[in-house]
């Protein structure tokens, strides 16, 4: 029995004492690194979830935004034609004032140019007039007390 519990015997029965005595404090520490890699795991897991469901949130709303583009779209272009119409119209009335005022300007500075010529013809005749009667009269010799009136008030008046 003597060989039974030589060296190598005692030595494996101390070693797995020892593995007994140090199992607790070490499983204790191992248990707790497990459970607090455990929570740090589950905490990521959870941060993960929220994280995803954000991202589904973003998605759906981009989805949504996608979806209502071609809405948009049409209403921003009716909002650009109705916009560009009424630039239009109001360019319009305001040309076409522009154009009433011009043709009004025009039409009065060409009765003043008609009214001035007209006196200025007049003026012309006048005086055409006003010279012939003068020469008929030298030439006339004519001295009647009539002829002389009419010379006289011909040369008088403007």
């Amino acid at each position: 029995m003597m060989s039974f519990f030589n060296e190598s015997f005692c030595l494996a029965i101390c070693f797995l004492i020892f593995l007994y005595f140090a199992y607790r404090p070490i499983k204790a520490s191992i248990v707790k690194a497990l459970n607090d890699r455990i929570e740090l795991i589950k905490a990521q897991l959870l941060e993960a979830q929220s994280l995803k469901n954000d991202a589904e949130l973003l998605l759906n709303k981009a989805e949504q935004q996608l979806n209502q583009l071609p809405s948009i779209r049409e209403k921003m272009m009716l909002e650009a034609k109705a916009s560009a119409d009424f630039l239009f119209d109001k360019q319009n009335q305001e040309i076409e004032a522009l154009l009433e005022y011009k043709k009004s300007e025009t039409i009065n500075a060409l009765n003043n140019q008609k009214l001035q010529a007209y006196d200025q013809l007049r003026t012309e005749l006048i005086t055409d007039v006003r010279k012939l009667v003068t020469a008929y009269f030298k030439a006339s010799n004519n001295v009647s007390l009539s002829d002389i009136e009419i010379a006289k008030n011909l040369h008088g008046k403007d």
